[in-house]
């Protein structure tokens, strides 16, 4: 039997979500093909998928560990969207930089035979 768009068999309807799966909060997924299921997303947590993992609502570490991949990675902005800005060298830190993509550079003081060299009272940068 058709009415409309929708199509019955056995006294059900076939390609419909039962809205009894849904509670407050809850979403429709599917891990395996034509196996819908309900996932509540719980508070502070966003929806995604973990290399090798099915889709699940994540934890903010869990996404950090997904943006970040090396020891001592940081976040920063570019002009439009955040990026990462890897660590620097032993002994760099970081300074604003305007004219680099996220507008930080990593650099190093200037020495000569151990003292740190300065102009006019400012430190000199590599």
């Amino acid at each position: 039997m058709t009415t409309g768009n929708e199509y019955w068999k056995n006294e059900g309807l076939i390609g419909a979500v039962d809205k009894g799966l849904f509670d407050a909060n809850t979403i429709l997924k599917a891990d395996v093909d034509d196996t819908p299921l309900a996932l509540t997303v719980n508070e502070d947590r966003v929806v995604g998928r973990v290399s090798g993992g099915v889709i699940d609502d994540l934890t903010i570490q869990q996404v950090l560990n997904m943006l970040m991949a090396a020891k001592g990675d940081l976040i920063a902005r570019n002009a439009t969207v955040p990026d990462v800005l890897s660590v620097g060298a032993n002994g760099e830190f970081l300074v604003p930089a305007s004219s680099d993509t996220t507008g930080l550079r990593w650099v190093g003081m200037l020495t000569y035979y151990g003292q740190v060299l300065t102009k006019d009272g400012s430190t000199l940068y590599k």
